[in-house]
């Protein structure tokens, strides 16, 4: 689940991420940031 918070005083945006209980390892967050 994204969780996205974007910020008044900058022009950033927040993102919280969570996973469900699952058997692994790792975990991996791929993209495209600016």
């Amino acid at each position: 689940m994204l969780k996205k918070q974007f910020l008044k005083t900058k022009k950033e945006c927040k993102v919280t991420f969570t996973l469900q209980n699952i058997e692994a390892e790792t975990a991996a967050l791929v993209g495209e940031f600016n």
